[in-house]
């Protein structure tokens, strides 16, 4: 019994160790803001049914001021919102944030639209602040899709994924246009931000186990 719960955990760290691309964040030029950074990371559903119909992610920033919204652009136009999105104020998982901004509510529970480049986006009202490292944790599927890439499949946004098409940008109240961006890269290599969650959970004696689209839950061992 012991060896078949080694082996299924063996597995699913795997899963959770692997990733589809990943984005590394730079200031966009002229911008300041001391200590901004972070990188977005997507990996396959764990669930083999949902691998070509779901992606999921880890947009990871740190040291953010009014941090606004999150998306993915090909040729510059949006093609999928990161944060927030439609199903976050429900299902996001919201690990790891230091400070969520003036109340100290959760980011999700108060979101507004915005035009931005001529395409109506959500954005978080009144900005969020991050002292120190957050991770925000979700999933998209075709059906999330916009733009460009409207009416595409997950299969054609990796393809765009390979091809060097897609960027990712983080925007704040004071950068609106992007304060981070970031070339989204295709890569089948190791997952080093998911390796420091999988330790960090490990070294507490627990493991982040997906239980659905967007939907996180933590178990202790």
């Amino acid at each position: 019994m012991i060896a078949r719960i080694a082996v299924v955990l063996v597995a699913f760290l795997a899963a959770a160790n692997a990733q589809l691309g990943t984005a590394n964040f730079t200031l966009v030029s002229g911008a300041v803001s001391p200590g901004a950074g972070g990188s977005l990371v997507l990996t396959p559903p764990t669930n083999q049914d949902d691998v070509g119909e779901i992606i999921f992610y880890n947009l990871i920033v740190e040291n953010l001021v009014d941090f606004t919204s999150s998306q993915i652009l090909m040729n510059g136009e949006i093609v999928v919102a990161v944060a927030p999105t439609d199903t976050d104020v429900d299902n996001a998982d919201y690990s790891g944030i230091i400070t969520y901004g003036e109340d100290d509510e959760n980011p999700s529970s108060d979101v507004e639209t915005a035009t931005v480049d001529g395409v109506e986006i959500l954005q978080y009202k009144d900005g969020v602040t991050f002292n120190g490292k957050a991770r925000i944790s979700s999933s998209f599927s075709a059906d999330d899709l916009m733009g460009p890439m409207e009416g595409k499949t997950i299969a054609d946004f990796e393809s765009a994924m390979a091809a060097g098409e897609l960027t990712a940008v983080v925007r704040t109240a004071a950068y609106p246009k992007g304060l981070l961006t970031g070339d989204l890269k295709a890569t089948s290599a190791s997952n080093p931000a998911a390796e420091a969650i999988i330790s960090e959970k490990s070294s507490a004696s627990k493991t982040v186990l997906s239980i659905g689209a967007g939907v996180a839950a933590l178990f202790a061992f």
